[in-house]
């Protein structure tokens, strides 16, 4: 599950959808349009608000051996939307446990599109500083174990 990503500066985002990972095909088509419909984040500009929508991106996979070992964890990204909607310069704030799912993480961050925001003059929008936190959950990922 995705947490409330954060922009500083004079722009708040919160965020109340959720990625899960590792689930079956037709349930990950299911959640992505779910994700899209759903999703949005409120990018505070002036007196306009705009919602930072999520139009695509991957679901992180729970790692085989995370889930053989029965480990569970979160990580914590940070990350650029850039005017055309895309993320760049992803890093890893924190994670728990170390290292375990931080390439899992990375890899579906760096997959995800937002639609672009513009500000009131027409110009593209940069939003620096988004933070979100992925949850890896085994019973969220696989509620038949």
């Amino acid at each position: 599950m995705i947490g409330y990503p954060r922009v500083s500066g004079r722009f708040r985002l919160s965020c109340p959808y959720g990625i899960r990972s590792g689930r079956r095909p037709w349930t990950t088509a299911v959640l992505l349009v779910l994700l899209t419909v759903l999703s949005g984040c409120v990018a505070l500009t002036g007196d306009r608000q705009q919602v930072l929508e999520l139009s695509q991106g991957a679901q992180p996979v729970y790692p085989q051996a995370a889930k053989d070992a029965g480990i569970e964890g979160e990580v914590t990204l940070i990350y650029t939307v850039t005017a055309s909607g895309q993320v760049d310069d992803v890093r890893v704030l924190e994670s728990s446990p170390a290292e375990v799912f931080d390439e899992a993480a990375l890899a579906a961050v760096r997959s995800w599109r937002y639609r672009p925001l513009r500000r009131r003059d027409g110009e593209p929008l940069v939003l620096e500083n988004v933070v979100s936190t992925l949850r890896f959950r085994l019973a969220e990922a696989y509620p038949d174990l």
